[in-house]
């Protein structure tokens, strides 16, 4: 099951990668959906916060930058786990945009 996960070089917090563009991608599709919510459901469902990038480029436990992440080890993420997303790209230093 970890073949593709990777984990946080602090704390050791198992997340999925993704592409800096999927991140981009994702982050518009879910803004233009909030931007026809109501105030009171903005309010409600999403403490009147849009999504932004820095939210794919933070350690979802400590806080910690997606550039210290390393791949996951077998054993690492138990079965049935939650986890998010976080921007990893192989052969890239990790190296992404900072955040919007």
């Amino acid at each position: 099951m970890n073949d593709n996960l990777v984990k946080c070089g602090k704390c050791g917090w198992v997340h999925f990668p993704v592409t800096t563009q999927y991140a981009i991608d994702s982050v518009m599709h879910f803004n233009c959906f909030y931007e026809a919510l109501s105030a009171e459901k903005k309010r409600e469902y999403y403490d009147n916060r849009p999504a932004s990038l820095g939210d794919y480029m933070y350690c979802s436990y400590c806080g910690h930058t997606f550039k210290d992440f390393v791949p996951a080890l077998p054993g690492d993420c138990p079965t049935g786990c939650t986890i998010g997303p976080i921007i990893y790209e192989k052969g890239d230093n990790n190296d992404a945009t900072q955040p919007v």
